[in-house]
């Protein structure tokens, strides 16, 4: 393990980002394009992390295609999503009960990333510690601008 975290080092996660991109066929799909651009912003304004909400694994794992330099947590209801999160790049899966809206759901996914170690994501700090959040359509979340 600790061979592959120190070959993950020396690559340049924003130039494979360019190159899968290059190389994908256009048009895209609808749920290629949001998860394209949702690891773009990642890099854009150095997130600590992304979070999928969804209990499909087709974007959780379309999210992973795109190789973001952050960890992705998957928050889900579905047991068989948690089980093929491990096989996929990046994803750490996150089971709960019952998702209900995303500013209620963020505290948990913030103690989830401290208590695993994938973030600081300290309380209060709203400019450095940003996460890119993708929400699943079934889910019936929506918002904007989170604060933790």
């Amino acid at each position: 393990a600790a061979i592959v975290a120190n070959a993950e080092v020396g690559i340049n996660k924003l130039e494979v980002y360019n190159f899968i991109r290059n190389w994908t066929a256009k048009p895209m799909s609808f749920r290629e394009t949001l998860t394209s651009s949702a690891v773009q912003a990642s890099f854009d304004m150095q997130a600590k992390l992304i979070t999928v909400f969804t209990n499909e694994l087709a974007t959780a794992r379309l999210i992973s295609k795109w190789r973001p330099l952050v960890p992705i947590i998957v928050v889900t209801t579905e047991e068989h999503v948690v089980r093929h999160c491990n096989s996929n790049y990046g994803l750490v899966p996150m089971r709960v009960d019952a998702v209900t809206t995303v500013p209620d759901m963020m505290p948990q996914v913030a103690d989830f990333a401290r208590n695993k170690k994938l973030a600081a994501l300290t309380p209060g700090d709203t400019e450095s510690d940003q996460v890119i959040v993708v929400c699943g359509k079934d889910m019936n979340m929506v918002s904007t601008r989170l604060e933790m």
